[in-house]
């Protein structure tokens, strides 16, 4: 928003696809509409939140997992066995955030994260990475301990494989994305569907892992900042300012050049 306010040229989301993708609810929300597949869900606002609430949100079935609406990086994530684990789970989020979103939790699932970006007005797809392990990772591991569970590329089928490209551009069209994002899937090995998680609008050191059998690091750099400078050309072609003479022909109707 600043960059844009002030006219500097950047890489990266613009400010309205950098919200929604830091939105969980309202990610979703609008991804629906592509139909893309998400997994089942609740809100739950702190300002009304009752627990009368509960009983709407237990039809989700447990386990469920609980995770704060604006947040990332493992914080305010909580998975929850009956209903006690719910109250407590709740009113411990509550302190990270104002906004909870509840989802039924997948035991038996894989997930598959993939990153893209576009290129000279093609959209280009990486190497597809899958997370092993039945944990969720905290904050701690993730940022102190570093811990690394990747297969990458991935061992999966062409069909699977296939399936996670083209959900990946639908969602990169559907949330306008015109830099490089990280998207996450997680695929229910027992229905055998795969649901969007969540989408990294500016992924650690850009995901570059993902490209190594395509790009350099510094290859990378440089079609990014080729394609922001791009876009930004283009926004300069866009009429900002409107003088009065302007302003008065288009409220008396005549057309102007």
């Amino acid at each position: 928003s600043l960059f844009d306010f002030y006219d500097i040229p950047y890489i990266g989301p613009n400010k309205f696809s950098s919200c929604v993708a830091q939105n969980k609810y309202y990610c979703k929300k609008i991804l629906k509409n592509f139909n893309i597949n998400v997994i089942d869900y609740e809100i739950l606002r702190k300002e009304s939140y009752k627990e009368d609430e509960l009983i709407k949100i237990e039809r989700l079935g447990y386990p469920m997992i609980l995770k704060a609406n604006n947040l990332g990086s493992s914080i305010g994530i909580e998975v929850v066995n009956n209903i006690d684990e719910l109250k407590d789970g709740l009113d411990y989020i509550f302190k990270y955030d104002s906004e909870i979103i509840i989802e039924k939790y997948i035991k038996n699932k894989k997930e598959y994260n993939i990153a893209l970006f576009k290129n000279n007005d093609k959209v280009e797809t990486s190497m597809i990475e899958e997370v092993e392990g039945e944990d969720i990772l905290s904050y701690d591991d993730k940022y102190i301990k570093k811990k690394q569970n990747r297969i990458c590329p991935a061992e999966i089928k062409n069909s699977l494989k296939n399936k996670i490209e083209y959900n990946a551009k639908k969602i990169n069209y559907g949330l306008n994305f015109n830099s490089i994002i990280r998207i996450d899937f997680i695929y229910d090995e027992d229905d055998k569907i795969l649901y969007f998680n969540e989408v990294n609008s500016i992924p650690g050191s850009y995901a570059n892992y993902l490209f190594k059998n395509r790009y350099t690091f510094l290859d990378l750099l440089n079609s990014l900042i080729n394609q922001g400078i791009a876009d930004y050309n283009e926004k300069q072609k866009l009429i900002k300012i409107i003088d009065n003479n302007k302003i008065y022909e288009i409220k008396n109707g005549i057309k102007f050049k």
